[in-house]
């Protein structure tokens, strides 16, 4: 049981909580200080912090409690709920004892200054061959942060699982630009355009699982631009995009690693020796320019990036920064973006210099980033932007080792195993078999891309049951596994003689049909307009769509005689926000689509006549 806590009520509060050994929740709004409710809390409690700007240094204290923006998973409250250390100190502290049951999550975490970790610190060892804090941080932006005489610019001595943040531009005197001796699984990750004064512009000195992150534009002056110093040989580097980093002398992409590296993309990294790799463990699986070396599974191709770069122009305007929340704005009148499609790309503001800034969000002719960009970035000036996903014919799709387990999700939380409907993932067969001496069988079926990114021929992960029997004649097939990942040991087949396997492959979600309100719809349209899985369906007249309609939504007439046939037609994997005038067609639409099978729809309640009177619906509707 939980209950929720107003801060103004103090004295209250530790009354309560002598009396209680119930989990606690506690709100904090703009004016209020986060750590006033750190000091109040106990193992076990939750915070909950509102958006808005919070200036302060704040220290856990070894509490292993949940400390969360208002939502976490949603990219724009990320964005404004900001801690600001002020570069007085460290943002966010812990002493080393923290347990995985400690998280930190949903925050912009921004200008920090610290010995060891600028923005977030894990502290020191608590326990013997532990490093420091074993928090859960996940979803924060952690950007323009320093440690200007010492290590881990971004994140230092953190050994928990470290996911989903965006690691940007922050910087350290010696090692660990981005992150600094964290041995947890650090995954998802966007570690972009840190650096160093000597080792590891990226990540440096970290054990643990490197997997399905994008390591780009890091810089060092001596050793591993990309990633530096993951010396134990059990550690693996897998499924991470590394490219265009930079040393001043060994190792422009990886330095001195020692353990597993496989799956990677490894290019455009720059040093005077090794610019790829230097110093590291034979690669497999990977695609890394120029290679000439051995190891399995490797290739040299392009990758054949969806854009590099994807798009390019001239600034109409000069750059405008607002200082209250950190954010830059750049404009060309000639462009004709669909909202938000450019998320998640990357901007190089000012083509003659090669610094590139992650894209926050767009308009149709605007652009926001993280960053004052108003002294560099003038009217005139030519940009690029770029984007990092595979196209359908790289060569790096498929082409990774199908008995590695990637995860089920790749860094843009896609699935990693996809229908076939172009040649990609499963195509219904077993593709390989392994037997080790012990007779332990590992079996793959489904192919898997080299990189962080999987390109995605379908909207709906496909869930997968092993199933197996030691005769033909042996009666009905045992299930033995079920699940999202395309490989699989069996460890009880030793002494069998013999055994017979298939795969059987599903849809992995349940249907979802929802109705929601036209608020709801536009919060809905900040999240996921211009994903490639997402879209909205108009089920007017096409006279009404016309007049005035959602940025990008397709029309198909309800009233039409192959209304039906129109949308069985569309692809049943995606999601679809519904709508019509006013919300009868919509809803006797969604019914049809159930029927037919559709997997995630939503049906917009009051049509466009609702959405229009909403604040903000004005950016998605046009003319």
């Amino acid at each position: 049981m939980r209950r929720s806590i107003d801060l103004a009520a103090s004295l209250i509060i530790l009354i309560l909580l002598s009396s209680s050994s119930f989990a606690a929740t506690y709100n904090v709004t703009p004016g209020n200080f986060i750590q006033d409710a750190i000091d109040s809390a106990t193992h076990g409690d939750t915070i909950i912090v509102a958006r808005g700007i919070y200036r302060e240094n704040v220290h856990f204290h070894g509490k292993n409690i949940v400390l969360i923006g208002s939502d976490p998973d949603s990219s724009i409250v990320v964005e404004t709920t900001i801690i600001d250390g002020s570069d007085s100190g460290t943002v966010v502290s812990f002493d080393g004892s923290e347990t995985s049951a400690c998280v930190l999550s949903g925050f912009t975490i921004i200008n920090g200054h610290g010995q060891k970790g600028g923005g977030i610190y894990g502290g020191e060892p608590s326990q013997p061959g532990k490093i420091g804090s074993r928090a859960k941080i996940r979803n924060n932006i952690i950007i323009y942060n320093s440690a200007p005489t010492g290590s881990g610019g971004g994140i230092a001595n953190c050994d928990g699982v470290i996911e989903g943040n965006i690691i940007s531009h922050n910087t350290a005197n010696s090692a660990g630009g981005g992150i600094w001796h964290s041995d947890g699984v650090i995954q998802k990750n966007i570690v972009s355009f840190n650096s160093s004064g000597y080792q590891g512009g990226g990540l440096c000195g970290c054990f643990g699982t490197i997997q399905n992150n994008f390591v780009y534009g890091n810089s060092t002056a001596q050793l591993g631009g990309g990633i530096n110093k993951s010396l134990d040989t059990n550690s693996i580097i897998r499924n991470n995009t590394v490219i265009g980093n930079s040393s001043g002398n060994n190792g422009g992409g990886l330095c001195d690693c020692n353990g597993i590296i496989e799956d990677c993309i490894i290019r455009q990294n720059t040093a005077p020796n090794g610019p790829q790799l230097y110093a590291s463990s034979e690669p497999s699986y990977s695609c890394i320019e120029g290679w000439a070396g051995g190891g399995e599974g490797n290739i040299s191709s392009d990758p054949q990036f969806v854009g590099t770069p994807y798009d390019s122009g001239t600034w109409t305007a000069d750059a405008a920064y607002d200082s209250s929340t950190y954010k830059s704005m750049v404009t060309d009148t000639g462009a004709s973006w669909e909202v938000n499609s450019l998320r998640g790309m990357f901007l190089n503001p000012d083509t003659s210099i090669a610094v590139q800034y992650f894209i926050l969000s767009n308009t149709d002719t605007t652009i926001t980033v993280f960053g004052d960009l108003s002294d560099s970035v003038d009217a005139g000036d030519s940009y690029e932007m770029f984007d990092y996903h595979l196209q359908s014919f790289s060569a790096c799709v498929d082409a990774g080792n199908m008995f590695v387990n990637a995860g089920e999700d790749d860094l843009d939380g896609n699935p990693r195993y996809v229908d076939a409907s172009d040649s990609s993932g499963w195509d219904g067969t077993i593709k390989g078999i392994v037997v080790d001496d012990d007779d332990t069988v590992h079996i793959g079926w489904a192919l898997i891309d080299i990189g962080a990114y999987e390109h995605q021929s379908a909207c709906t992960a496909l869930k997968f049951t092993v199933q197996s029997r030691d005769a033909l004649d042996s009666g009905g097939w045992q299930n033995r596994y079920t699940g999202l990942a395309g490989t699989w040991t069996d460890t009880e087949a030793a002494g069998i003689g013999k055994r017979f396997y298939r795969v059987v492959g599903d849809y992995a979600v349940e249907q979802s049909i929802v109705d929601i309100t036209a608020e709801e719809s536009l919060a809905m349209l900040d999240e996921r307009h211009g994903e490639r899985c997402f879209a909205v369906l108009d089920v007017r007249r096409p006279g009404e769509y016309a007049q005035r309609h959602i940025i990008g939504a397709i029309n198909i007439d309800y009233y039409s005689s192959t209304f039906e046939e129109e949308l069985n037609a569309l692809d049943k994997g995606k999601a679809y926000l519904v709508h019509c005038h006013s919300g009868g067609r919509s809803a006797t639409a969604v019914q049809t689509m159930e029927t037919l099978g559709f997997i995630e729809v939503y049906n917009m309640l009051g049509g466009m006549l609702a959405f229009e009177q909403v604040t903000g619906a004005e950016a998605y509707l046009e003319p």
